[in-house]
């Protein structure tokens, strides 16, 4: 079942902006629905518009970062909602977005369902978004509460620059339980080039990894 927020969000024109909202809510809930349905204009793709996402659920402390993307890693978002669902069957209606090429699955409209995971009523979860929806594009976002079972998953994503001499792969604050993606580099960038890329090419060059994390005090 979904309670729809009474928070919103509005993105338009070619400039980035980044707007910050505290959800309330009076009961526990799995998960959040972040929904981006474009209003004025053609979006060639939503997703392509999210610079960065952030959820930030303030009672998990060192872990309070449930999600959280920026520049390319935001491809990464329907297939954090999908790792976010109980199986098969409920992972692929988690997003509105085809995982495998960031369309959207109806033009104009997609949403990500992100586990969470609420532990307490007396802190509000903040979702941090900042968006470019292109010209003469309006896009509203609209947030709602999810009570069905999700998964007890965060993420962060990490190192995906071939070039870096320090990488951490493997961070010690959860049960890695993760997922790699492929990039492939191209004429303006030889050294590694981007996740969106990787889905026309068959040239891999560098590898990148995404991590999704099992909170180590929550049942598995």
């Amino acid at each position: 079942m979904l309670i729809e927020a009474a928070q919103t969000m509005s993105f338009s024109g070619n400039t980035a902006s980044e707007e910050t909202v505290s959800l309330k809510s009076s009961r526990l809930y799995s998960g959040i629905r972040i929904t981006f349905e474009t209003t004025a204009g053609s979006a060639a793709n939503i997703l392509n518009g999210i610079n960065a996402l952030t959820v930030n659920v303030p009672e998990y402390g060192s872990q309070s970062k449930r999600v959280d993307v920026d520049g390319d890693t935001a491809y990464l978002l329907p297939m954090m909602a999908a790792l976010g669902g109980r199986g098969f069957g409920d992972a692929v209606s988690r997003s509105g977005t085809i995982i495998s090429t960031g369309a959207d699955k109806v033009t104009g409209f997609t949403y990500f369902d992100l586990p969470v995971n609420k532990m307490s009523t007396q802190q509000d979860t903040r979702v941090t978004i900042n968006m470019t929806p292109g010209s003469g594009v309006t896009v509203k976002v609209s947030f709602a509460f999810i009570d069905s079972p999700m998964q007890p998953v965060y993420f962060a994503s990490y190192y995906y620059d071939s070039e870096s001499s320090t990488q951490n792969w493997f961070p010690a604050d959860g049960i890695l339980t993760g997922g790699v993606l492929l990039c492939n580099a191209d004429s303006t960038n030889p050294t590694g080039g981007t996740i969106a890329r990787a889905r026309s090419s068959s040239t891999i060059t560098s590898v990148s990894l995404m991590v999704c994390r099992s909170t180590p005090t929550m049942s598995q």
